[in-house]
């Protein structure tokens, strides 16, 4: 897999993934605040590049209909790690199994904010566990 990871990165221009670097310190929340179409989140508990707590968790609180589906343990790429499962969640999604947000997540939605690693929570807000 690592080598997968690699092969993709030389796909990308420099300058392009350059640039990338600069999106971990935007706060996405107006943006996604704006989603009024069927949302499934897909987050596992140890993605160490984008940790769940500042992102995945936090998704719900700014988009009710959200659906977040969290894979205990898991990383990144787990796309790449586990295809069979996430294929079958998302199959269960466009085919309307998922109706409520997952059993995994926290009965309190936590705060308002959708924000990033590097920028983990907006001043005055709180964490989410």
């Amino acid at each position: 897999m690592r080598d997968l990871f690699w092969f993709q990165g030389m796909l990308g221009g420099a300058k392009a993934q350059y640039e990338t670097t600069y999106g971990w310190e935007l706060d996405y929340t107006a943006d996604i605040a704006k989603c009024n179409v069927p949302l499934l989140v897909i987050h596992c508990e140890d993605d160490r590049i984008v940790p769940i707590d500042t992102t995945g968790r936090r998704v719900p609180a700014v988009v009710p209909h959200a659906i977040l589906k969290v894979y205990p343990g898991g990383a990144h790429g787990i796309a790449i790690i586990d295809p069979e499962r996430v294929n079958a969640d998302l199959l269960a999604f466009i085919n309307g199994e998922m109706k409520e947000v997952s059993e995994e997540v926290a009965t309190e939605r936590g705060p308002t904010a959708v924000t990033n690693a590097r920028n983990p929570a907006p001043a005055g807000s709180q964490s989410s566990r």
